[in-house]
């Protein structure tokens, strides 16, 4: 099995998206499975500038000239796409947004189908695979940031006929890099070891696992606001 796992945090490694990201690729590489991580950061991807030419002039090939055609190529020999973003005014950051734009209209045709009750576009490459997974963190101690992304995700999967197998959304991810909190995360840390060999071996995150990476294991909220402001305050008064 081949998982391409897409990173989008400006942060590339030092972020805590690659903290959980790599957890995840972890498992999935001890189980078996072929594995590359790309950041999108370190790539070159032009904001589409709708100009259909990917659907008309040359079917399936961008205008520009840049490092999209041969993410592209990967894409279409994949199993599973991996997207990992944090979460920025509570959906994806630009650059993963453009890339996904760009993705998608490549890999499409422009004719227009009925997929379950709303009208979209047929798959241009029917030998592709059709299993998503998200994983996004924000700073916030709330899941409910999330809704909005996991909206997008959801939608965009139903349009192209993808199924999303699993889900991993970390609020409060800024305690991650917090070596005296790390033992709030090792059990934590661990299920999204375990999501990602379940990917490898089952195709999917177990329904167990994925409520365990759902579940609240932070300190109260009251006391998470107070310990940020008063993080904020020192990092204000330096």
């Amino acid at each position: 099995m081949k998982i391409l796992a897409f990173n989008s945090s400006p942060r590339t490694e030092s972020g805590a998206t690659d903290i959980i990201l790599d957890k995840f690729l972890d498992g999935a590489k001890d189980a078996g499975a072929d594995i590359e991580k790309i950041y999108l950061k370190n790539k070159k991807i032009n904001q589409c500038v709708g100009c259909f030419t990917c659907w008309t002039k040359t079917p399936g090939v961008c205008a520009f000239k840049d490092d999209m055609p041969d993410l592209l190529e990967k894409i279409k020999s994949t199993d599973i796409i991996v997207f990992a973003t944090p979460l920025y005014i509570f959906n994806m950051t630009s650059s993963m947004k453009i890339f996904m734009e760009r993705m998608i209209m490549p890999l499409v045709n422009p004719h227009l189908i009925k997929s379950g009750s709303i009208t979209t576009h047929p798959q241009r490459f029917k030998e592709m695979k059709d299993k998503w997974i998200i994983i996004s963190v924000c700073g916030f101690p709330e899941i409910e940031h999330f809704q909005a992304l996991n909206l997008c995700f959801e939608q965009t999967a139903k349009a192209g006929g993808k199924e999303i197998v699993g889900k991993i959304y970390r609020p409060a991810s800024e305690m991650l890099k917090v070596k005296s909190a790390q033992r709030l995360f090792k059990k934590y840390l661990n299920n999204c070891y375990i999501a990602g060999k379940e990917v490898a071996e089952i195709g999917k995150v177990s329904k167990d696992t994925q409520e365990e990476l759902y579940k609240d294991f932070i300190i109260p909220k009251f006391l998470f606001r107070f310990m940020g402001n008063r993080f904020w305050d020192k990092q204000i008064k330096k």
